[in-house]
């Protein structure tokens, strides 16, 4: 698939804003599994947030508070 946007609209379709952040979770521990987040991996997160309507402020909240707990 060339576009995330016809998976994302599924995934924004079904889950509500908890359940949005909780996936979002998931997927920013599996991008940590090397101990890093690197710029792809960060923008990549940050497309999918917005493409599933997380408020930005939500996602950078959620973001950091992960990478600090792996500090």
């Amino acid at each position: 698939a060339v576009s995330l946007q016809e998976f994302t609209a599924e995934i924004h379709a079904a889950l509500t804003l908890p359940q949005k952040l909780k996936f979002l979770e998931m997927l920013i521990t599996v991008a940590l599994a090397d101990g890093r987040l690197d710029k792809h991996e960060r923008h990549l997160l940050g497309k999918i947030a917005d493409l599933i309507y997380i408020p930005h402020a939500d996602y950078v909240g959620l973001r950091d508070r992960i990478l600090g707990s792996y500090g």
